[in-house]
């Protein structure tokens, strides 16, 4: 069963989303669009999804990095996302 996703508005504040939306990645970060009352907008968003990231195609495969580039708070951290074919360098 599919969740619907949030709303900006709690206890009679906030209004409807009335633009451009990603319903699947509201659902998956609540927060970003309803957070919770005691937020008070200092917590960097400290996850990030591959599919926001940049993909290299090569010859033999592809790859999505995510460094401090995309994630300012990931200084010493960063991933890697990769495809390659059998015996692909």
């Amino acid at each position: 069963m599919a969740k619907d996703p949030p709303e900006p508005k709690r206890d009679g504040k906030g209004a409807h989303i009335s633009g451009s939306r990603k319903p699947a990645r509201e659902v998956q970060e609540p927060f970003t669009i309803r957070p919770p009352e005691t937020d008070h907008g200092s917590m960097p968003n400290l996850k990030w999804s591959f599919a926001d990231s940049h993909v290299r195609i090569e010859k033999s495969g592809w790859t999505r990095e995510t460094t401090i580039r995309e994630l300012p708070i990931a200084e010493d951290v960063s991933g890697v996302n990769m495809r390659l074919e059998a015996g692909g360098v």
